[in-house]
């Protein structure tokens, strides 16, 4: 994934969730605006996160608001993020800061699941 091609703050917002899907923390690193390398233990932490469904609220200016729902030992999250973005001197698009909200879900087994698939919880990420 090439941090160069996003031309807009959320287009950059979804390939950095691509990125947490996928584990690349070096992604994550070089698309802020301060990289520092990420400590084992957030490492760690992020590593056993399943990520289920990247729901944009808003994009306005360089603002992205957003619900990223997943699952931390099967239970499920939703990180509400409003997140701020800047553009650098060669115009690439980099993760600021955000204001971030994490809110624990109560689902039922019979409820449908939270990544929209239009299954039952039960059977889908809740399995």
């Amino acid at each position: 994934m090439n941090p160069n091609t996003a031309t807009t703050p959320e287009e950059l917002m979804r390939s950095r969730y691509a990125a947490f899907e996928r584990k690349d923390f070096d992604y994550l690193v070089m698309t802020e605006t301060n990289p520092e390398p990420m400590d084992a233990d957030t490492k760690v932490w992020l590593a056993s996160l399943t990520w289920c469904r990247l729901e944009i609220i808003s994009a306005q200016g360089q603002q992205v608001e957003f619900n990223a729902y997943h699952l931390e030992q099967g239970v499920p999250y939703c990180l509400h993020e409003r997140s701020d973005f800047v553009q650098n001197a060669q115009g690439q698009w980099l993760y600021d800061k955000g204001e971030v909200e994490r809110i624990k879900l109560t689902i039922g087994r019979n409820d449908p699941c939270i990544c929209q698939s239009g299954k039952k919880f039960k059977k889908c990420c809740g399995a």
